[in-house]
């Protein structure tokens, strides 16, 4: 497997976005998870395409993930969560891996190439945020160490309310 990651523009990014229908569907389907059903609207993913980093990551130029990164927190979140609150961070969301090609190790290969995005960036931290009723996720963060900040009570882009938990790691 060669993963590589590549930015995307606002006009290139309509298969990025039916990755993360897709996902929305195998959550709802496996997990009984809602959060993603249905997704943002396709507008508001062209939206980050220009206020932020939206990234396809390929595998012999297959789609098999993407995810958005950028210097504004999605949330407001509590600076008092944080490590340091002071430190530079990037800020993680719409992380999204092929329902058939999750368990494989890709989706550890897309925290790893953020980490090493916001390292070469000038951040100090690496920040986001999971839904607390996605156990497996939880699980995942967990292992991959990042520490758990606190929780809150947020609405989406598209006003529904979520219980979520804060997670970072300084880098």
């Amino acid at each position: 497997m060669g993963f590589v990651a590549t930015k995307r523009g606002p006009d290139n990014i309509d298969d990025l976005y039916a990755l993360i229908v897709a996902c929305g569907e195998d959550m709802w389907r496996r997990l009984g998870l809602d959060h993603w059903k249905p997704p943002i609207p396709i507008e508001m993913f062209r939206e980050y395409a220009r206020a932020k980093e939206v990234f396809a990551v390929e595998d012999d130029g297959e789609l098999v993930a993407t995810f958005t990164i950028g210097f504004e927190a999605p949330e407001p979140y509590p600076p008092s969560s944080w490590a340091d609150a002071a430190h530079q961070a990037i800020y993680l969301n719409k992380l999204a891996v092929r329902p058939n090609l999750q368990q494989i190790g890709l989706g550890r290969w897309c925290m790893n190439e953020i980490e090493r995005l916001a390292a070469a960036r000038g951040c100090q931290a690496l920040r986001f945020d999971a839904l607390t009723r996605n156990l497996p996720l939880l699980g995942f963060y967990d292992h991959l160490e990042y520490r758990r900040c606190g929780d809150m009570y947020v609405y989406d882009e598209i006003n529904r309310g979520w219980d979520i938990l804060l997670y970072e790691k300084v880098l």
